[in-house]
């Protein structure tokens, strides 16, 4: 039994980790907040590009002033075209340096978005590896995992001549109804679909991947477990 998405979470700007809002082994859903960390200095280079914005802006308002005054000037030849030439280069310039400061500004912001770390998928979360207190980078490692439980995928190997076989006796693959069974004997309720076929035998041990998803939404099947897999195909009628 495999997750249909399992996610190893780390952090993608240093700083300390400050707190954790979940319960290891919890249900976690997509968007909710797991882990902040200190946003501080983040915050403050959101306000100093905040200032930088700010302070460029005024400086091509101006620029531009003097660009428009001396369009007007040298119209009645009071300046030259090289004063002319000055001021454009100065407003562009500043247009050039607003820009920059307002990149700067949305990478401030991007960074300090990331000291807040959210859930990227719905799923239970794992056991956390680095707790609070520790300072982390994107080298540090995973944080916690994250796996999905509804839907789930079980992946098994096909001997070839049964693959064959399996292929002659359904119209699709798709129509295969595939069941699997506990450890105790019981069936699981629900039959999944095959969704995935290996394009190849494996030489080595004869035998073709295939993948089914199956509904899980009691959480019974949990990643990582080995299940026993029964496929049965339709029977086709043929007419002559």
């Amino acid at each position: 039994v495999e997750a249909k998405y399992s996610v190893d979470l780390v952090a993608r700007v240093p700083g300390f980790l400050l707190k954790k809002y979940f319960k290891e082994g919890d249900f976690v859903k997509e968007g909710q907040v797991l882990f902040q960390i200190d946003p501080r200095e983040y915050q403050i280079e959101v306000n100093n590009s905040a200032a930088n914005v700010n302070q460029y802006s005024a400086l091509l308002k101006n620029a531009q002033q003097e660009l428009d005054r001396a369009n007007a000037l040298i119209k009645e030849d009071l300046i030259s075209r090289s004063d002319v030439d000055l001021s454009l280069a100065s407003r562009n310039q500043n247009k050039a340096l607003l820009d920059a400061a307002k990149q700067q500004l949305e990478l401030a912001k991007v960074n300090l978005s990331y000291t807040t770390i959210k859930s990227p998928i719905n799923g239970r979360i794992g056991k956390v590896n680095i707790t609070e207190g520790n300072y982390v980078t994107a080298t540090s490692g995973s944080l916690v995992n994250i796996s999905s439980t509804d839907p789930v995928y079980v992946t098994f190997s096909l001997k070839d001549n049964d693959f064959v076989n399996l292929l002659r006796s359904s119209n699709q693959l798709r129509d295969v109804e595939v069941k699997v069974q506990f450890d105790d004997g019981g069936w699981y309720p629900y039959s999944g679909k095959i969704n995935f076929v290996d394009n190849k035998v494996d030489k080595d041990s004869g035998t073709i991947t295939i993948r089914a998803t199956f509904e899980n939404p009691k959480g019974w099947l949990v990643p990582g477990t080995y299940m026993k897999v029964k496929l049965t195909a339709p029977k086709i009628i043929q007419y002559l």
